[in-house]
């Protein structure tokens, strides 16, 4: 990677070549290991995990909906290859070289350009991933007094 000119700090185009679903090996925790070309610059890679379990989950479910999924949908592997985003890159260096990142922490938004449908200002372009058995509006996690006479108030 040293042998290329770097790159400025900034918001790059990324296309997923591949995409696997792992398994940390201290932890167990599930994970995706993703590998991007940068869609402007022909040979510059980027590398990111994408934990899906455990301590990084919380910045996973961020980076997920960065790559346009819908918060709370559980993608599979295949459903990152050849998908386009758009993130914050930067340097960090790794075991003696410096490595094109996806600044996480650039960020409230996990480093990536979120799409706007995800954001609520467009209608989302997926509609696949929402039930329409289920009603809208918080879920009830018990029943009303009316409903159950054994659950009458005080």
């Amino acid at each position: 990677m040293s042998s290329k000119p770097k790159l400025p700090n900034g918001i790059y185009r990324l296309r997923c070549i591949k995409c696997a679903k792992k398994h940390a090996k201290a932890s167990g925790d599930a994970y995706f290991s993703v590998e991007c070309q940068l869609i402007d610059h022909p040979g510059y890679k980027v590398w990111e995990t994408i934990m899906l379990a455990g301590k990084g989950v919380t910045l996973g479910k961020l980076k997920l909906v960065g790559w346009g999924f819908a918060a709370g949908y559980e993608p599979d592997a295949p459903d990152f290859l050849d998908k386009e985003v758009s993130a914050h890159l930067g340097y960090e260096e790794w075991q003696g070289e410096d490595w094109l990142k996806v600044k996480a922490f650039a960020t409230k938004t996990g480093g990536y350009v979120v799409p706007a449908e995800l954001l609520g200002d467009a209608p989302p372009q997926d509609p696949q991933h929402k039930n329409p058995d289920r009603p809208a509006g918080r879920p009830r996690t018990k029943p009303s007094p009316d409903e159950d006479p054994d659950l009458t108030p005080f």
